[in-house]
């Protein structure tokens, strides 16, 4: 609790105390000790806007933002069907980050919102036949749809259902000894769709960690170069886990 919520508390006993003698400022605090961390939420919100500024109680108190880095498995890339003069290039198992904005609605333990994200991985070899490298990046926007099943005031038990678009780009360069160096770029998007179940414990009312895993489910399509289709195939589909941390306003 900040110091201006705490005074605000204070205050309050204070003015309890005066009005109605029989019930203490120490009657005040047990009751907040009992409240749940909803209530304490709302308690504080009201008192703010009581002695302090308006703070409206509808969109933005409702959201709740959170930032993860993890890694994923990819079923396959295309990579392993390319000719390199290095060898094949493992690039199946890249690593991001995300970040998640949600909106709580009728129910507090449900959450909507957007999700964005970032995949990469890169690998490369030299030997005697010459040198080779790959770079995976990817990028995804889904929309969330967040479920709490079980919560208490320390820790929360979720799942969370997702869809959207996704889209990769991978560059290669192969480079055979003796001979000048070759570059391509193949790209494409494609409709995935995540489902995955987590872990939060809160370090107060407003911050918690978090620790998910789930699997990503997506279409197979081939491999686009100056935009024509290759016979070379990306299916984005795999595990994948999250560490992060979350706020909630």
């Amino acid at each position: 609790m900040t110091m201006r919520r705490m005074l605000a508390v204070v205050m309050v006993c204070m003015a309890v105390g005066t009005v109605k003698a029989e019930v203490s400022p120490d009657d005040v605090l047990r009751a907040i000790d009992q409240m749940t961390p909803e209530q304490v939420m709302a308690l504080s919100h009201k008192l703010e806007s009581r002695f302090w500024e308006p703070i409206p109680t509808g969109f933005f108190t409702r959201m709740a933002i959170d930032v993860a880095v993890g890694g994923s498995q990819v079923h396959a890339t295309g990579v392993d069907r390319m000719a390199l003069s290095g060898g094949t290039m493992d690039v199946d198992d890249p690593a991001g980050v995300d970040i998640g904005i949600l909106w709580r609605f009728n129910d507090p333990r449900q959450k909507m919102g957007i999700r964005f994200g970032s995949l990469t991985a890169r690998d490369s070899n030299l030997g005697d036949a010459g040198y080779s490298r790959a770079d995976l990046v990817g990028s995804h926007v889904v929309v969330p749809w967040h479920m709490q099943w079980l919560r208490s005031a320390s820790f929360s038990l979720w799942t969370e259902a997702s869809v959207g678009v996704g889209y990769v780009q991978i560059d290669t360069v192969d480079t055979p000894a003796g001979s000048g160096s070759t570059v391509r770029t193949l790209d494409r998007e494609f409709v995935q769709g995540d489902l995955q179940a987590g872990a939060s414990w809160y370090l107060n009312p407003a911050v918690n960690v978090f620790l998910a895993g789930g699997y990503r489910f997506a279409d197979s399509v081939q491999l686009e170069e100056g935009g024509r289709k290759t016979v070379l195939k990306y299916d984005g589909s795999g595990p994948f886990g999250r560490i992060g941390l979350g706020v909630n306003f």
